[in-house]
């Protein structure tokens, strides 16, 4: 059973409040708003609570590039000549371990 129905999910409210005050069109996350009213309500506004929140997504990011998450590392680069082909192998997993096994290692 669902907590609240889905017109009054926190998710959906975020989104039909965004289009109404013309933020964004409704494909965007909902992360957008928020990001956007701590700007705002924080540096310009000068209220702490939103300030917060602004440093919150800040050190967020922040993080997520330092520790490369979502960076794609380049294992391979060749200039193709005409005709030639370029196939993609991707080899097996190596199989897991049972959970047991991993605890123990």
């Amino acid at each position: 059973m669902a907590l609240f129905p889905p017109f009054l999910k926190p998710v959906t409210l975020l989104r039909r409040r965004a289009i109404v005050l013309g933020l964004r069109g409704g494909d965007q996350k909902p992360t957008a708003l928020l990001r956007r009213r701590a700007v705002v309500m924080g540096l310009r506004g000068e209220d702490r609570r939103w300030l917060a929140v602004g440093a919150t997504f800040l050190a967020y990011q922040k993080a997520k590039e330092l520790l490369g998450k979502g960076t794609p590392r380049v294992v391979h680069t060749e200039q193709l000549d005409p005709g030639e082909r370029f196939i993609i192998l991707h080899s097996p997993a190596a199989p897991k371990k049972a959970r047991r096994a991993r605890r123990r290692a």
